[in-house]
């Protein structure tokens, strides 16, 4: 399904079209532009507040408060590297700093760290593993890059990328479930108890099992070393996840494992097994996060 997030609208105020300009005070010089410079970033979130109007264009409303909620962290994160001062003096041990901060040269950090990470993303997603693309995917933020696009036009609203960035981040959310619709997985493993564990993790992230799947993913417990000391057994093992495409490995990882028994060394393998459900979980989540 192709998801068509949400149009922002923002009604742009008559008022300091291109700067910002605060007051700040404080004990020292650096306290007086930091209270001055948070005082922008609260103007900035009140704007974004007051003018900001969401009109949903699907029934995904959940993804879309994520989104405006993460515009409001980004609000809180700004870093102002481009400000003036325009005026400063110290009077009774106090600092009083007036800042300038130009609407354009901030929106342009925006649009240059976002011009940078889709570059970096187009570059990346030329690989011919299809599972290592859609893990790109994931491990860039989409869902952040389209909060921050949104950003830089509520600090300037004549930012000419906006629509150039949307459609494009909106293509990537597009591909990416394409993807995952075409990765399958089918399951090999030594032991059956670790094939379920697999396949639960598997359909909590919403890929397919399946005796045909694009993807194999090998698990293989390892014989177990055990060695004894006075009444006490000792067990370690290994396991080793390999997710192959296409007859080539794209992701291997090995967990070692090691357990302990006084009751009897036939036990420790249902005791490795056992404790390694948690330990496949993670790692299963780990690779596929």
């Amino acid at each position: 399904m192709i998801l068509k997030f949400f149009v922002i609208l923002f009604i742009v105020s008559s008022l300091n079209l291109f700067a910002y300009e605060e007051k700040g005070e404080g004990a020292t010089r650096q306290e007086a532009i930091d209270t001055a410079l948070n005082s922008v970033a609260s103007h900035i979130s009140t704007t974004v507040g007051s003018k900001l109007q969401i009109v949903k264009e699907s029934s995904v409303d959940s993804y879309n408060r994520s989104v405006e909620q993460t515009i409001y962290s980004k609000v809180r994160d700004i870093i102002f590297n481009n400000y003036k001062i325009l005026k400063e003096e110290k009077r009774a041990k106090k600092y009083f700093i007036i800042i300038k901060v130009d609407n354009k040269k901030l929106a342009e950090g925006y649009n240059s760290r976002i011009s940078q990470e889709l570059n970096s993303i187009k570059r990346e997603l030329q690989q011919p593993s299809l599972f290592k693309r859609y893990l790109l995917l994931k491990r860039y933020n989409l869902k952040e890059l389209l909060s921050q696009t949104y950003l830089m036009e509520s600090i300037d609203p004549n930012s000419p990328n906006k629509s150039i960035y949307i459609t494009e981040i909106e293509e990537l959310l597009k591909t990416k479930t394409d993807y995952q619709q075409k990765l399958t997985f089918r399951i090999t493993s030594n032991e059956s108890a670790i094939e379920n564990i697999a396949r639960s993790v598997l359909n909590e992230f919403k890929f397919i099992t399946s005796n045909v799947g694009r993807l194999q993913l090998n698990i293989t417990i390892s014989p177990l070393k055990i060695t004894k000391i006075y009444k006490k057994f000792d067990a370690t093992a290994k396991v080793t996840i390999d997710i192959e495409e296409e007859s080539n490995i794209v992701v291997s990882k090995t967990i070692p494992l090691s357990t302990t028994s006084y009751i009897d060394k036939d036990y420790l393998k249902d005791k490795i097994i056992k404790g390694l459900e948690s330990e496949l979980k993670r790692s299963l989540k780990k690779i596929l996060k």
